[in-house]
């Protein structure tokens, strides 16, 4: 099921999707070019120890009710796609997102101040870059490096609810729970600069009057328009 409002579309699983990888077609040595050089560029002009990481992610190739199909790229595609619209790039940038809630409601974080996208807004906690074929697994390992729960912490969904898009970044979404407190969220959270500058909850009274524009665009269209449906306090 598909639900599509200005902004964003939702695609809904009613059933377990299936998850397929196919090979990507190379770039030609023109775009390769541009990429790499605009890549070059602004690691030039990021501090020291601020560099981007140039790993493994992955694209959407086709997406439907039943099946995704994704294709292996490299991050700095995508940062070139963005930084440069006008460049023949057909990458669709895919990652995952979860909705986390502990017992205090929806947890939210603050990017840092030196992520390469969106520094300085809010957004769904945890949420990361698809690198692997396994979604859940991708999640699963946010939660741990980003908000420092352990395994045994984290009660996931074994499969997507559906795949939001929106600002042309489409992720994968779960719903999460733990019963860890958002004091000790944040207690954790401060002694790990990496992601988060600071950490804080959505009450289940406030899902739908959130400052949305203080949140990076898709996180803010899967609180107000979807989470705000699917979540069970």
């Amino acid at each position: 099921m598909e639900k599509e409002q200005k902004g964003y579309r939702f695609t809904a699983f009613s059933s377990p999707v299936i998850i397929r990888e196919r090979p990507a077609v190379p770039l030609s040595s023109f775009v390769q070019e541009k990429v790499d050089a605009l890549w070059q560029e602004a690691q030039q002009c990021r501090e020291e120890g601020r560099l981007m990481f140039d790993g493994r992610v992955y694209a959407l190739a086709e997406l439907s009710d039943t099946e995704v199909i994704i294709e292996e790229r490299r991050y700095r595609e995508f940062f070139a796609a963005r930084l440069d619209p006008s460049l023949p790039l057909a990458v669709v940038p895919l990652g995952v997102m979860g909705g986390l809630t502990c017992p205090e409601g929806l947890v939210i974080g603050r990017r840092g101040a030196f992520v390469s996208l969106y520094p300085g807004l809010w957004e769904v906690a945890p949420s990361g870059t698809l690198d692997s074929v396994s979604p859940r697994d991708v999640l699963i390992r946010e939660c741990q490096e980003e908000l420092l729960l352990e395994g045994d912490e984290i009660i996931c969904g074994n499969h997507p609810i559906g795949v939001m898009c929106a600002d042309g970044i489409y992720d994968f979404v779960y719903k999460i729970e733990t019963e860890v407190s958002i004091g000790e969220l944040k207690l954790r959270v401060s002694r790990n600069d990496q992601e988060y500058s600071d950490l804080s909850v959505i009450s289940p009274c406030d899902l739908l009057v959130f400052p949305h524009k203080k949140f990076i665009p898709h996180s803010a269209a899967m609180i107000r328009d979807v989470l705000g449906e699917n979540l069970i306090f």
